[in-house]
């Protein structure tokens, strides 16, 4: 439709222009002595039309002419581009395969050609990614020690750069050397996220407990880790107040923390460990994180407490039993808190009823050692066994039957006796014909063992049992 249209236009040009020089006929003269040029006004303006043209051609051929080997240059560095693209997606495919050492020679044959800086710097990366995962440190170290001197004058590649290199550092355990190239990107104000995200691994693994626990808040203020943020929250918590060195830099950890990190199992735990020596802080710290969830571990600990704590902590834990009826380790706790305060039936009513919510090795041996207290040995034998067979995976085995006959084919002393009383077929005739008074003992127990002697006299029976206690 638009080539129709511009027809159209050139045709309307064209007639307007005939018209115009039919309708202003005159004539053009071009005086050049000696000579003198006359001719139309069309002819005239249709000559110069021409030449306009043909000189415009001229010049454009002129130009390209001269541009042919500019146009060459620009051809072989886009073929070399080509190629170079080419060679590194091959590289990344065969990284990605798992294909190593194909991987490194490509990067390698790309950072040796090109001249860009950004490729050079990216091969590098990527043969140091390669060289890592062959456990060829050597080689990964010199590659990445390459790309870094060649991403020095441009800011974003080294960035890359050192994440790359401190993410393989910190793969290879060394963690020192990914903070000294971290922690300049960090103070120099780049708030990478990725960044970040590495600070934080390299702080764990130093380790830096309160860095790693700055960190962390900050990555879980705005959903950016790249990890359990709340387990690394609870790790770097509770050895903050380990690591700290007395009980006023415990305290003043504790105070630091927010109220969320306080009633997390692990760092409740670390402060009742810390703090054992405050009963009543350490009541406080752990009912607070009690109130928030019921976790085993802290219930554990709750039931550990001297015996002027059992009273208050039993009230306590009563008090979420009316919420929680048929929690197997609340009802434990209560029983070994009802144990330690010498409250034998309401100890004895507890771990009942957590035996029948779970059967848990830890409440047999509780209520062993209660029954053991209450003078009843048979009860607290049966519960000791099997708490025993539950935690090193015994059989309990059942006491009301006979037990069966012990397998005795594999014994090492019957086998060696087996073997030491065999006797050769060759050596059996000069047995035989020897006088009998010359024979070894041994051969006379041997002539026996092969039914050569004379066979022995009727067994006498065996006496019977006189009672339960007699021996035969």
């Amino acid at each position: 439709m638009r080539t129709w249209v511009w027809t159209l236009v050139l045709l309307v040009i064209a007639v307007a222009l005939a018209v115009a020089a039919r309708d202003h006929a005159g004539n053009v003269i071009v005086l050049v002595p000696p000579y003198r040029l006359e001719a139309s006004l069309a002819f005239a303006v249709s000559a110069l039309v021409v030449l306009f043209i043909l000189a415009h051609l001229l010049l454009r051929l002129a130009g390209w002419t001269l541009g042919v080997g500019q146009r060459v240059r620009i051809w072989r560095q886009q073929r070399q581009l080509v190629r170079e693209h080419e060679r590194l997606e091959q590289g990344w495919v065969n990284l990605l395969q798992g294909h190593y050492v194909k991987a490194e020679q490509d990067f390698d044959e790309v950072s040796a050609r090109t001249g860009s800086a950004s490729r050079r710097v990216l091969s590098r990366l990527s043969a140091a990614r390669a060289a890592h995962a062959m456990q060829q440190f050597d080689r990964a170290d010199a590659a990445l020690k390459a790309a870094r001197d060649s991403a020095a004058n441009q800011p974003a590649l080294a960035v890359g750069a050192a994440c790359t290199a401190a993410d393989i550092l910190l793969l290879q355990g060394r963690a020192g050397e990914a903070l000294a190239l971290l922690e300049p990107l960090q103070n120099g104000g780049s708030r990478h996220v990725h960044v970040q995200r590495l600070l934080l691994r390299a702080y764990l693994a130093v380790p830096r407990w309160s860095d790693a626990l700055k960190l962390a808040r900050t990555l879980a203020r705005h959903n950016a880790g790249d990890v359990d943020l709340a387990a690394t929250l609870e790790t770097s918590a509770a050895n903050c107040l380990r690591a700290a060195p007395d009980d006023a830099a415990r305290r003043s950890v504790w105070k630091s923390l927010k109220a969320n990190e306080k009633v997390m199992p692990g760092v409740a735990l670390a402060a009742a460990e810390v703090f054992s020596g405050d009963p009543l802080f350490v009541r406080r710290i752990l009912q607070e994180a009690l109130d928030e969830r019921l976790d085993p571990s802290l219930l554990t600990a709750y039931a550990q407490c001297e015996v002027e704590e059992v009273r208050p902590r039993l009230q306590r834990a009563e008090g979420w039993l009316r919420s929680n009826p048929h929690h197997p380790e609340l009802l434990r706790v209560l029983g070994s808190l009802c144990l330690r305060g010498q409250l034998w039936g309401s100890a004895t009513t507890y771990l009942q009823r957590s035996l029948e919510q779970k059967d848990d090795p830890r409440t047999h041996a509780l209520l062993g050692s209660l029954y053991d207290l209450l003078e009843q040995p048979q009860q607290a034998s049966r519960h000791w066994r099997q708490a025993t067979a539950a935690v090193v995976g015994l059989t309990v085995l059942d006491r009301s039957g006979a037990l069966p006959a012990a397998d005795t084919g594999a014994d090492p002393q019957r086998l060696a006796m087996e073997s030491s009383d065999f006797i050769g077929e060759a050596e059996l005739p000069v047995l035989a014909d020897r006088p009998r008074d010359t024979v070894p003992v041994d051969a006379v127990a041997d002539e026996h063992e092969l039914g050569l002697a004379d066979p022995p006299p009727a067994a006498l029976p065996e006496p019977k049992a006189s009672g339960p206690g007699s021996t035969t």
